[in-house]
C-alpha cells in the first residue's frame, strides 16, 4: 500500500464527544475501541471528508465501524498531514485503494454520510466477510472488493452501477443484498467466480458485460 506515515485522527461519531489521542510513528496506541487509524482529505466537489488509512506496521483489523465526522483532516490533497480544526466535517467518502490488502478487517459498516467509494478500496481484504453500505452509496466502483475472498454478505440500498472485477473471486459471497431495480451497468468479470451466489435478478440493466457472471455453475441463476 501506498501509505507511509501513521495518523491517529480525532473523530467525531455522532453522539460521542470528540477526544483527542496520539501517539508516535509506529508505536502500539491503546486507543478506545469506537477509535481507528485514519486519515481525512476535504474534497470540494463532495463538500466533506473523504477517508483513508494511514500506518506503520499497525493496520485497521476486526469488526469496523467507519467514523461519521473528524476534526482532523488535510486541507487539500498536497497537505502532508492531517491538522485540527475547528469544526468537525462529515466523511462522505472512501479514498481509491484506502483499505486495499488490509487482511485482518473482518467487516465493515459505513458511516450513513458516505456516499463514494475509491476504486479498490476494499481490494484484497481476505478476511472480510461483510459489507454494509449506507444508504448514499448508488455505485460500487471498479475492483471495490475484489479479491475479498471471504466475503459472504453485502447489504445496502438502490444500486446503479457495478464496475469491473467489483466482486471477481468473492467465491463465498452467498447474500447480495442490494435493491438492484435501478440497476443500469454491470461491468466486465463484476462478479467473476461469485459460485456462493444461488440468483441474482440483473434484468433492469442496460448494460451488462458478457463476461459479468463468469465461471458461474449452470444451477445458480441469472436473471436477465
Amino acid at each position: 500500500m501506498k501509505k507511509k506515515f501513521l495518523v491517529i485522527a480525532l473523530i467525531a461519531a455522532l453522539g460521542v464527544l470528540p477526544l483527542a489521542f496520539f501517539t508516535a510513528c509506529g508505536e502500539e496506541a491503546a486507543a478506545p475501541s469506537q477509535y481507528a487509524y485514519y486519515s481525512f482529505t476535504y474534497d470540494e466537489t463532495l463538500e466533506g471528508l473523504v477517508l483513508d488509512v494511514t500506518y506503520s506496521g499497525k493496520l485497521p483489523s476486526g469488526e469496523l465501524t467507519l467514523p461519521e465526522m473528524s476534526y482532523y483532516y488535510k486541507d487539500s490533497p498536497d497537505a502532508k498531514e492531517d491538522t485540527l480544526h475547528d469544526e468537525a466535517m462529515k466523511v462522505v467518502g472512501i479514498a481509491d485503494g484506502a483499505f486495499e490488502s488490509c487482511n485482518n478487517i473482518t467487516a465493515v459498516t459505513f458511516a450513513s454520510g458516505i456516499k463514494q467509494v475509491g476504486a479498490g478500496a476494499f481490494k484484497d481484504c481476505a478476511e472480510l466477510t461483510s459489507v454494509t453500505l449506507s444508504s448514499y452509496v448508488t455505485v460500487i466502483p471498479d475492483d471495490a472488493f475484489n479479491g475479498c475472498s471471504s466475503l459472504k454478505t453485502v447489504s445496502g440500498n438502490k444500486i446503479t452501477d457495478i464496475g469491473d472485477r467489483a466482486f471477481r473471486n468473492c467465491m463465498k459471497l452467498n447474500s447480495f443484498g442490494c435493491d438492484l431495480s435501478a440497476l443500469e451497468t454491470v461491468g466486465d468479470d463484476a462478479f467473476f467466480y461469485c459460485i456462493g451466489i444461488k440468483s441474482i435478478d440483473v434484468s433492469h440493466a442496460s448494460e451488462v458485460s458478457d463476461t459479468a457472471f463468469t465461471g458461474w455453475r449452470e444451477d445458480q441463476k441469472i436473471i436477465r
